[in-house]
C-alpha cells in the first residue's frame, strides 16, 4: 500500500547542550521539549511520554520505539509516535538516552514512518537525536510516494504466540540479523490485528521502564533479555497496563486534591482514567487493590484512620469516592464526624459540597452518571442492611450543589417504577438489580401480596431514608412493609387523596388509626407490641419518641422530580412537617378526659409527684441541667401556651393557692402526651417503672427519652423523621 503524501512532525527531549553539532554533551534537562516543527504537541503524545512508554534504560546503541496513540472523546484524533533513543552523556560523564520523537496523524501512518525511517537507515543517515540540529515550527518533513514495508519472516511459533495478548512477544538479540526495525512493526500491526490492541514495538533496547505496555519486544542483548523478563515478572497480573496513564492519573488526583480550583482538564485526565481502570482489570478485587494504591498513596488510608481534615484530604477521600463507590460508607462515616461543628471555612462536609459544586459543572459524562449510580444503589442497599446509618446515606444526596444531587433524584425514579414492577403479576423488569438487590425483592414479594397485618421491620431503613430524602410516597410503602401501617402524618402527605386504605400498586397501605376494611378504629396498640416498637427505638440510635440528633447540614430538595406524578411530589420547604419534633404533638386541648379520668387522675396525683420529682432530680443528677424543670414542661406540653406549675410538685416547700387546678391540668397535659405518643392506658398519671422491667413502655421513661434527645441538639436544627407506627 502506497500513499502519495504524508507530512511528519518531530521535537526533541530538551537540554542544554555544550559543543557543536558533531560534538556534544549535556548539562542538564530544561523540562521542555526542543526542535518542535509544531505549535502545541498533542495532549495525548505528551500523556504517553510522561507515562513511561518510550522510556528505556542506558544505551550503548540506538534503540527505536514505535506506537499507536488512540484518541478519545475528550482529545479526538489517533497519532502515530517513532522515538529514536539515542545515547548521550552528561559532564559526569554518565550515559543516558535522549529521544528525537517523529509523529504524523492517523493510526495507519506508523508504518509510513517506518517506512521513510528504514529508507534513511539504508543511506546511513538515521535521523538521531541532535540538541544542535535546529527546527522551527511549521518545518514538517514531507513524504511522498512511500510504500508499507511487509515482513513474510514469521515462523508457526511466532504466528501462535501472536496472539497472546497477556504478555508481550519478546525477541532474543541473536534475532537482530533476521528482523529490522520495519520488520518489527510489521509484526506488531500483525499482532494488533489479532489483539485489538494499538501496534506497539520496541526494537535493539537494553532495557524497558514498562516493558508490559508492548507487543514485540527485541532486546538489545543476552543481559538486556533477562532485565526485560525480570521488570515484566514483577508487574501486576491480570492487568492491561498498558492502557493505563498511571502518571497522569496520579498528576490529576493530586492537582485536584491540591487546589482550590478545579482545572478541566484535570478533571477530564482523572474521569477518563476511572473508565480505563474499569476495562482494565476484569476482576473487581484488583480493581479495586489498583484504587486503593493510587489513594493510599497520596495519603487516603492515613485521613481516615488519624482523623485528618484537611481541605486537601477532604478533596482526595472526596475523588475516592467518586473513583471507587465501594468506599462511600467510610467516607461518609468519616466525613460526617463534624457535620454539626462548625469550623473557620465552614463544617468538613460543607467543604467536600463546595469542592463537589466544582465538579458537578463537569460532570455529565454518562459513562460516570453509571458508576455513580450503580454506586447509590449499592449504598442503599447498605442502608436496608443497617451497615450505614440512613442520615449519612442520606447526605450524600440531600444538597443541590452535590455532585450525587442528580443521582438522587434519578434513584427516586428508580425506586418508583420498582415500586410499579413490584405490582405487576410477572414481577419482572426491575431497574436496580444485583445479586443484592434480586434478593432484596425476592424477600418483599410476599409481604406485598399479603395483607396489611403481613410485614417486617427490617424494612424500616429504607423508610427512614427516603423520608429524609423527602420522598413521601416510596417511604410510606416501605413503611406499611415495616408495620403493616403508617403514621396518619406520613400516610397524608403521601397521598393527599388518600384516607384510611388505599391500594398502591397491588399494596395495600393501611392508614394509622384505621382497620384493615378502611374504618375509622380506636382500638388501642396492645401492651405487648408498644414494648417492642420501645426495644426498636432504642437500637435505632436513641429512640423515635425522640427524634434524631443528626443536624441538618445540607439543602432540603426544592423540587420536585421531573417524573413523579401530580399528589406525589416532594414537598419544597414552604411545606410544613407534621411529624417534626418541633410540632405540637400534644397540648391542654387536643383531647377531652372524661372527668371521671379527671377525678382518678388528681387523686392518684401523688404518683405523679413523686415521679416527677425523680425525673427531675434525674436530670439534674446526670445533666446537671439547671433547667430541667422548663424541659420537662416543655416535653409534656409539646408547644401548648398553656403554663404547668411546679408549686403541687413542691407543695411544702412552695405556695400553691389553685392547688387543685394546677392538679387537673397536669393531669390533662399528661394524658394529651400519652395520647400523642400512643402510650398503652392513657390515664393523665406518671408512675415510676418497676424495677422488674425497666423497658416497660410508660410516661415515665417517654419523658426521659424525650428530654435527653433535646438534650443532645437544639430541636430548631433536628432533621426530622417519623416515628414507627405505635
Amino acid at each position: 500500500m502506497t500513499i502519495t503524501s504524508l507530512d511528519i512532525h518531530e521535537f526533541s527531549t530538551g537540554i542544554n547542550p555544550d559543543g557543536n553539532y558533531n560534538n556534544w554533551f549535556s548539562r542538564g534537562f530544561t523540562g521542555q521539549y526542543i526542535n518542535s516543527t509544531l505549535s502545541q504537541i498533542p495532549f495525548k503524545v505528551i500523556r504517553s511520554i510522561a507515562n513511561d512508554e518510550y522510556t528505556i534504560g542506558a544505551q550503548s546503541t540506538v534503540a527505536i520505539i514505535g506506537r499507536v496513540i488512540y484518541g478519545d472523546k475528550l482529545y479526538p484524533g489517533d497519532w502515530s509516535v517513532v522515538a529514536i533513543a539515542t545515547p548521550a552523556k552528561d559532564e559526569i560523564p554518565r550515559n543516558f538516552p535522549l529521544y528525537r520523537y517523529f509523529l504524523a496523524e492517523g493510526a495507519e501512518s506508523l508504518s509510513y514512518i517506518v517506512a521513510w525511517l528504514d529508507s534513511q537507515e539504508k543511506q546511513k543517515n538515521l535521523p538521531i537525536y541532535n540538541p544542535f540540529e535546529v527546527k522551527t515550527v511549521g518545518q514538517v518533513i514531507q513524504i511522498t510516494d512511500i510504500s508499507i514495508i511487509k515482513t513474510s519472516l514469521m515462523s508457526s511459533d511466532t504466528e501462535a504466540r501472536m496472539k497472546d495478548n497477556s504478555t508481550p512477544l519478546i525477541f532474543p538479540p541473536d534475532q537482530l540479523t533476521t528482523y529490522t526495525f520495519a520488520d518489527i512493526n510489521s509484526l506488531a500491526r500483525k499482532k494488533a490485528e489479532l489483539t485489538g490492541q494499538p501496534p506497539s514495538w520496541a526494537y535493539n533496547v537494553e532495557a524497558l521502564e514498562k516493558p508490559e505496555r508492548f507487543q514485540i519486544i527485541l532486546a538489545a542483548s543476552d543481559r538486556a533479555l533477562v532485565l526485560i523478563q525480570q521488570t515484566l515478572a514483577s508487574k501486576p497480573k491480570g492487568q492491561d497496563a498498558s492502557t493505563i496513564d498511571e502518571k497522569a492519573l496520579k498528576q490529576s488526583i493530586k492537582s485536584l486534591a491540591d487546589n482550590p480550583i478545579v482545572k478541566l482538564e484535570q478533571w477530564q485526565t482523572f474521569v477518563e482514567n476511572i473508565f480505563v481502570v474499569t476495562g482494565a482489570f476484569s476482576d473487581a478485587d484488583k480493581r479495586s487493590n489498583y484504587w486503593h494504591k493510587i489513594f493510599d498513596g497520596q495519603g487516603a488510608s492515613n485521613a481516615i484512620k488519624q482523623g485528618i481534615y484537611t481541605q486537601q484530604m477532604i478533596r482526595l477521600l472526596t475523588l475516592r469516592a467518586i473513583a471507587l463507590p465501594e468506599t462511600l460508607p467510610d467516607f461518609l462515616q468519616w466525613l460526617q464526624v463534624d457535620t454539626t461543628k462548625k469550623n473557620k471555612g465552614g463544617s468538613y462536609s460543607e467543604k467536600s459540597l463546595e469542592f463537589q459544586a466544582q465538579l458537578s459543572r463537569f460532570s455529565e459524562e454518562p459513562r460516570l452518571k453509571e458508576i455513580l449510580l450503580k454506586g447509590a444503589r449499592d449504598l442503599i442497599g447498605k442502608v436496608l442492611m443497617k451497615t450505614v446509618p440512613s442520615e449519612n446515606a442520606a447526605w450524600l444526596f440531600l444538597s443541590s450543589q452535590g455532585l450525587w444531587w442528580k443521582i438522587g433524584i434519578q434513584i427516586r425514579n428508580e425506586f418508583r417504577h420498582d415500586i410499579e414492577v413490584l405490582g405487576n403479576s410477572s414481577r419482572d423488569g426491575f431497574i436496580i438489580s444485583g445479586k443484592l438487590w434480586d434478593k432484596i425483592w425476592r424477600e418483599i414479594q410476599p409481604y406485598w401480596r399479603g395483607s396489611p397485618q403481613s410485614f417486617d421491620e427490617k424494612y424500616f431503613p429504607l423508610a427512614d431514608f427516603f423520608y429524609r430524602l423527602g420522598d413521601y410516597f416510596i417511604s410510606a410503602h416501605f413503611y406499611q412493609l415495616s408495620y403493616g401501617q403508617v403514621p396518619s402524618q406520613l400516610f397524608n402527605q403521601a397521598f393527599p387523596s388518600g384516607k384510611g386504605l388505599i391500594n398502591s400498586h397491588g399494596l395495600r397501605i393501611r392508614q394509622q388509626g384505621y382497620n384493615e376494611r378502611g374504618e375509622k378504629s380506636i382500638v388501642p396498640i396492645p401492651f405487648v407490641a408498644a414494648i417492642a416498637v420501645l426495644m426498636l427505638s432504642i437500637g435505632f440510635g436513641g429512640g423515635f419518641l425522640v427524634g434524631n440528633s443528626q443536624q441538618r447540614t445540607v439543602d432540603q430538595p426544592k423540587t420536585p422530580i421531573n417524573s413523579i406524578k401530580n399528589g406525589d411530589a416532594i414537598p419544597n420547604d414552604s411545606q410544613t412537617n407534621p411529624l417534626s419534633s418541633t410540632q405540637p404533638q400534644a397540648s391542654l386541648t387536643n383531647n377531652t378526659i372524661d372527668n371521671e379520668a379527671l377525678g382518678k387522675g388528681v387523686d392518684g396525683f401523688e404518683k405523679t409527684k413523686e415521679s416527677l420529682k425523680s425525673i427531675i432530680d434525674e436530670l439534674n443528677k446526670n445533666q446537671g441541667d439547671i433547667k430541667s424543670k422548663d424541659k420537662v414542661r416543655n416535653i409534656v406540653l409539646r408547644g401548648s401556651k398553656s403554663e404547668l406549675q411546679f408549686c403541687v410538685i413542691y407543695e411544702s416547700t412552695q405556695p400553691c393557692p389553685n392547688s387543685r387546678q394546677y392538679k387537673e391540668n397536669w393531669v390533662k397535659a399528661i394524658y394529651n402526651y400519652q395520647i400523642a405518643n400512643n402510650l398503652p392506658q392513657p390515664d393523665g398519671i406518671i408512675s415510676k417503672p418497676r424495677k422488674s422491667n425497666p423497658l416497660d413502655l410508660n410516661t415515665y421513661n417517654a419523658i426521659i427519652k424525650d428530654i435527653e434527645g433535646q438534650s443532645r441538639v437544639n430541636p430548631d436544627e433536628r432533621n426530622t423523621f417519623p416515628s414507627p407506627p405505635q
